[in-house]
């Protein structure tokens, strides 16, 4: 993570953590059944330092994806700046297959992403994240890149959608085909 201070390292090392103690009891207990005191009491710290990082519970579990878009970013920035936008995101993408190739990740992941998807609030919050990380990745590739703001910011929700697509039709059944089935799905709406 690039061009970060030391003070916020440190708050998404704190965060990350908060976020791991959060889904094991999520998983555990049900995410209705979770409070944020026994979060915070499970990372070793009080109710008011649990604020400072996150502002609700919601925030814990759709959070994972922030922290997993941080990761993406610095992917993104290491990239070749000469090599095709379309390539860069698609290995930038490379991150989330990483991440559920884990399977312990994996079957975690799973579980969130079902609460998250049976909770109307969580889901909206989920796409407004997932939008939001878009128009970011969108701005840096025009920053660092140039081009055409609209075009790039097509392409950046054309592969999204793609791995949105890869991730319903493997991550249950055969999530060991990620990555082909984003490859396979990029490859069709490229040659459209």
């Amino acid at each position: 993570m690039p061009d970060l201070s030391l003070k916020e390292r440190k708050r998404i090392a704190i965060r990350r953590d908060l976020t791991a103690v959060a889904l094991e009891l999520f998983l555990r207990d049900g995410y209705e059944n979770t409070t944020v005191d026994q979060i915070a009491a499970g990372a070793g710290m009080s109710r008011r330092t649990f604020f400072r990082y996150y502002n609700a519970k919601d925030d814990v579990i759709v959070g994972k994806w922030d922290l997993i878009g941080l990761d993406m970013i610095t992917a993104l920035e290491e990239r070749p700046q000469d090599e095709p936008i379309w390539d860069s995101l698609r290995g930038m993408y490379d991150v989330v297959i990483q991440h559920y190739a884990d399977p312990q990740r994996r079957e975690q992941s799973l579980a969130v992403d079902s609460i998250v998807a049976a909770t109307p609030a969580l889901r909206h919050s989920y796409l407004a994240r997932r939008d939001l990380f878009e128009g970011i990745v969108t701005d840096l590739l025009v920053k660092e890149r140039g081009g055409d703001w609209l075009v790039v910011r097509a392409v950046v929700g054309a592969v999204t959608a793609c791995v949105e697509a890869a991730r319903d039709e493997t991550l249950q059944t055969k999530p060991a085909m990620l990555g082909p089935a984003i490859d396979r799905a990029l490859a069709a709406v490229r040659d459209a």
